[in-house]
């Protein structure tokens, strides 16, 4: 599914099973995540990703592993 300039997640990605969502959404968050904030106010992880469709994706699959997450648009421009 995915090679170097096509990150697009595919169909067939979404289908697979939980295992490979979770290796793949560790690399991916390896990639492209961050913690941020403190106990004391709450802490976040978030996904530095400007392509809607792959948030998307990526949505869908936390939550068949049961992680509720919320896509903010426009946070920043693209790019």
């Amino acid at each position: 599914g995915m090679a170097p300039g096509a990150k697009s997640i595919t169909p067939a990605m979404e289908r697979a099973s939980s295992e490979f969502h979770r290796g793949f959404l560790r690399g991916f968050f390896d990639a492209d995540g961050a913690v941020l904030g403190s106990q004391a106010k709450g802490v976040s992880v978030r996904l530095a990703q400007s392509d809607l469709a792959r948030l998307s994706a990526v949505q869908r699959m936390l939550l068949r592993l049961g992680i509720v997450s919320t896509i903010y648009r426009d946070r920043r421009p693209v790019g």
